[in-house]
């Protein structure tokens, strides 16, 4: 599995005291970013792939409190649905920054 980068290009500016997040991408075209799509950021490095994403989330914010992973309005404690949850949620915000032009190679 290929390891994934943000493009270095994109700048990720706060704007109005956090309350939206905006990136400039190569394109000069300005995409919205979540709070989600942030965290996942910071470990787009180009030495983790999917998997290793995951793992990220999981140990890290998760495993801190920093985020919660919920289904149907209650919290997941689960291990495996835990992960199948970041997983499907890695995807979707993968799919849409290589969408918005975020992400390089």
């Amino acid at each position: 599995m290929e390891n994934i980068r943000i493009d270095p290009l994109v700048q990720v500016r706060r704007w109005r005291q956090g309350i939206s997040v905006q990136s400039k991408n190569r394109h000069s075209s300005h995409k919205g970013i979540g709070q989600k799509h942030l965290v996942l950021i910071q470990y787009l490095d180009g030495k983790h792939d999917r998997d290793a994403l995951v793992k990220c989330l999981e140990k890290g914010p998760v495993a801190k409190g920093q985020m919660s992973i919920e289904k149907d309005g209650k919290p997941v404690t689960k291990k495996r649905q835990l992960r199948e949850l970041l997983a499907e949620g890695v995807d979707k915000r993968l799919r849409w920054m290589r969408y918005a032009a975020l992400l390089v190679g």
